[in-house]
């Protein structure tokens, strides 16, 4: 997405209240599992504490979460090829099917890494047919904007994928999703809640305007931009008063002698009407009116176009 801006508030609105939120961390802290979960999705550093990784599926989980921080491939490969030796079957499902935090991981460093995605695959389809099992299936295919996907997890998954895939309509879709859902921490599912959070955070974080350096940038080309049509306003209208003043003279010139002699009887006069037309507004209007062509040709605003006008 680069810098692009994302107009995404009509009102402030809350997911949940910041005591709440507080709160749910300070859970989630304490809890080794969700903690290095929490760590992967705002790419935190993650210490582990060794002496909470009780059996082989959880070793493998912190493993792969770690090579992913670490953006360690090798390690990734390591763990996966152990973990895939498991063969469960729709008649005989071992636990680590069903851990949705283990699966999400799984997917992510897959699809990273470009891993064959056979394995996994068969996981997912003798997994319960639920939202967030429909989610996984629809990542593996890249099918990220499905009304079946559970839209938080998709966007904290694409946070940590390719964010070039968090559309506009995506975010805002999740973010209506997000503050419709007053029931979040009363469902209790924790891999729920944890990507709502990062995906309202990413939400904000790309509703964001852009940064102090591209602002300064922006108004020092408008400055410039502005001095510049001034400056070309101003050749323009002298180039445009001289050509009238060439063909009054022209015109002048081809009149008969009689006429001439004439018309130098009444010099002041005309001096005189000469310098109240010169003294009126006529003369700016017509230079406003050439600065207002020029803006609107090099597609300004018309409102700044106004202000630019009352400056001259």
């Amino acid at each position: 997405m680069g810098s692009r801006q994302i107009e995404l508030f009509n009102e402030k609105k809350e997911m949940v209240s910041l005591e709440e939120r507080s709160n749910y961390i300070l859970y989630v802290k304490e809890r080794p599992k969700l903690k290095a979960f929490y760590s992967l999705l705002y790419t935190k550093q993650l210490i582990i504490n060794h002496d909470a990784r009780h059996n082989e599926t959880e070793i493998i989980y912190y493993d792969l979460l770690s090579s992913l921080l670490e953006k360690d491939k090798n390690q990734f490969n390591k763990s996966y090829n152990i973990i895939s030796k498991r063969q469960p079957s729709r008649d005989s499902i071992s636990p680590f099917v069903h851990d949705d935090f283990l699966i999400f991981i799984l997917i992510l460093g897959i699809k990273i890494y470009n891993i064959n995605r056979d394995w996994i695959t068969n996981i997912i389809n003798i997994r319960n047919r639920n939202p967030i099992t429909i989610t996984f299936e629809n990542i593996l295919n890249d099918n990220f904007a499905s009304t079946s996907n559970c839209s938080e997890v998709i966007v904290s998954f694409l946070k940590l994928y390719n964010t070039s895939f968090l559309s506009h309509e995506l975010l805002n879709k999740s973010y209506d999703n997000l503050i419709s859902n007053d029931t979040l921490l009363e469902e209790q599912n924790d891999i729920l809640i944890l990507c709502s959070l990062r995906a309202f955070d990413t939400i904000i974080e790309m509703s964001k305007p852009a940064n102090g350096s591209e602002i300064e940038f922006l108004k020092n080309f408008e400055s410039k931009f502005i001095n510049r049509l001034k400056i070309l306003s101003l050749i323009l209208y002298n180039a445009t008063m001289l050509g009238l003043l060439f063909l009054v003279s022209k015109l002048i010139s081809q009149l008969p002698n009689n006429i001439l002699d004439q018309l130098k009887q009444y010099n002041l006069i005309i001096g005189t009407i000469g310098a109240g037309i010169l003294s009126s507004n006529f003369f700016k209007a017509v230079r406003h009116k050439i600065t207002s062509f020029i803006g609107l040709l090099l597609g300004y605003n018309s409102e700044k176009i106004e202000s630019i006008r009352n400056d001259n």
